[in-house]
């Protein structure tokens, strides 16, 4: 059967071109450019730079913490800055944060591995972490590797000192090393901290003390923002003797610098200690062990001040953490330190053995006289620590009392440096 051809209309036939183009075109240009619906608007990637620039004005504002978190995150941002690492590495040092400081500085070097400073910055984390041996080849590799970089001379210094000072290390040269390391420092840096700070600390060493206090005050003039140069400045001071109340003066400021850093807790109890304040040599001691709560130096300091204030009991709590080490109330595990000659260790165990005297536990005082005795018989003041204590044991069983002696320390004081 034929059918009848409908006749297309031209419009018809027009509209319906349009209406397919018009398709394709969504289909193939509209459509790859439009985001999936409901999902969340992406946020814009922040310029790391401006993280850097947020850090330098976290840092001139004494918000050391604060710069840290910014630098922190220009690392993120960046992890191929080496500036940022180094910096921030830095940051950390003066935060005393010295294992983050390490592990920072370490990507530093993966980056570049002979970068001068970034190798002083590893050797003076390795320092304050008392890994010694490999601070002194880190900070001699700094060295090698740009003498004209004052930092690494200005770290070398400081350790020289402190291995002379408070490990009785003998060096072929002496004191004069750290005096001329510090010269260098000074002479290629006169405009960074680091180099004032280690020519006060070797000054210090070599008891110049307002020499070294002079250091110190054009370090702060540098950077007014520097717990440790206040911390230094109040060392000196108390060295002196007749300026407690500027050691006092320059710990109160380095406080709020590095709230979470013990020392200058400590350094401002051994002031108040030494002017017979016992009280408040307590209060700050105790904030010293809070901050530091795994540390038995801590607890020994504490104790030797509640001895004094005649608080026997808490006070040999706390020298038991640390002549022999425990448990907290509060969970922290500390280890004891061992007798020895350390001026500091022998008097903690000289007044805890006077402390339990004191209370009448002569069976547990007893065996800690006979330790000194032991360990040190050679020394005077040690052999006359022992004889005090069982003593006063020997005036327990008596019925006979008076005021107990101040052990005494092998450096002549009863006084113990933090």
């Amino acid at each position: 059967m034929n059918r009848r051809k409908r006749k297309v209309h031209p419009f018809r036939l027009a509209v319906l071109l349009v209406l397919i183009g018009g398709a394709v075109y969504v289909n193939q240009v509209v459509v790859p450019q439009t985001p999936p619906l409901f999902l969340p608007t992406p946020t814009a990637t922040r310029d790391p730079a401006s993280y850097v620039t947020e850090g330098q004005t976290m840092f001139a504002e004494g918000k050391i913490a604060k710069a840290i978190q910014a630098y922190q995150e220009a690392v993120r941002a960046k992890g191929t800055d080496i500036s940022s690492y180094i910096t921030l590495a830095q940051l950390e040092l003066y935060n005393h944060q010295f294992k983050d400081s390490l592990s920072d500085i370490g990507d530093a070097l993966l980056l570049n591995p002979t970068n001068s400073t970034a190798l002083a910055i590893k050797g003076y984390a390795q320092y304050n972490l008392a890994d010694y041996a490999n601070a002194e080849a880190t900070l001699k590799q700094a060295i090698d590797t740009d003498p004209t970089n004052a930092l690494p001379h200005a770290y070398y210094a400081e350790l020289i000192a402190t291995e002379i000072q408070q490990l009785n290390q003998v060096r072929p040269l002496g004191i004069q090393e750290a005096i001329d390391e510090a010269h260098k420092a000074i002479d290629l840096g006169p405009n960074i901290i680091e180099t004032h700070r280690a020519y006060g600390y070797v000054l210090y060493v070599t008891q110049n003390y307002q020499q070294a206090i002079e250091q110190y005050q054009a370090g702060i003039a540098i950077n007014k923002n520097i717990a440790d140069l206040y911390t230094g400045l109040g060392n000196c001071y108390f060295a002196k003797s007749d300026t407690y109340d500027q050691a006092i003066e320059a710990y109160l400021k380095a406080i709020p610098l590095n709230p979470t850093d013990p020392d200058p807790d400590i350094y401002l109890a051994r002031v108040y200690n030494q002017e017979g304040q016992y009280p408040m040599a307590i209060q700050y001691a105790e904030l010293a062990v809070k901050n530091d709560p795994t540390n038995p130096m801590r607890y020994g300091t504490l104790g030797v001040y509640l001895r004094r204030n005649k608080q026997y009991d808490q006070a040999i709590t706390d020298l038991q953490l640390a002549v022999k080490g425990g448990t907290t109330v509060d969970g922290q595990v500390v280890s004891g330190v061992p007798l020895s000659r350390d001026p500091n260790i022998s008097l903690f165990y000289a007044a805890y053995g006077l402390a339990l005297a004191q209370v009448n536990r002569c069976t547990e005082a007893a065996p800690v006289a006979q330790a000194l005795l032991q360990a040190m018989p050679d020394d005077e003041n040690a052999v006359y620590n022992a004889n005090a204590i069982l003593d006063q044991c020997k005036q327990n069983l008596e019925g006979t009392f008076t005021p107990s002696p101040e052990p005494k320390s092998a450096k002549g004081t009863s006084t113990p440096a933090p």
